[in-house]
């Protein structure tokens, strides 16, 4: 016998992840800060490889702000989780296999 959620349960689900939205667009908004600022500098300093990684951090945050979608680094929970992680950051330029 299925069961039924009680009423406004549906309502709190979707306040729960408009909040998580949110917060994924802020976040990717502060990425998108942090990738150009350290490119800038990075350029200033002469450093392509830092220019390179910088842009990649902005334009991942600046995607991460137009879905909602979460692209950063996690702690990893678990090996699978880290080595997700890993190949994450080395297709953003972060990190080396």
């Amino acid at each position: 016998m299925p069961t039924s959620k009680p009423p406004g349960a549906n309502a709190g689900e979707q306040g729960v992840n408009a909040l998580k939205n949110q917060a994924t667009r802020l976040h990717g908004a502060g990425e998108s800060i942090r990738g150009n600022i350290n490119q800038a500098i990075d350029a200033a300093a002469g450093d392509k490889e830092g220019v390179r990684k910088n842009e990649n951090v902005a334009n991942v945050g600046v995607a991460e702000m137009n879905d909602a979608v979460h692209r950063g680094h996690g702690a990893g929970v678990t090996p699978v989780d880290t080595k997700g992680e890993k190949v994450k950051q080395a297709a953003q330029g972060e990190r080396t296999l």
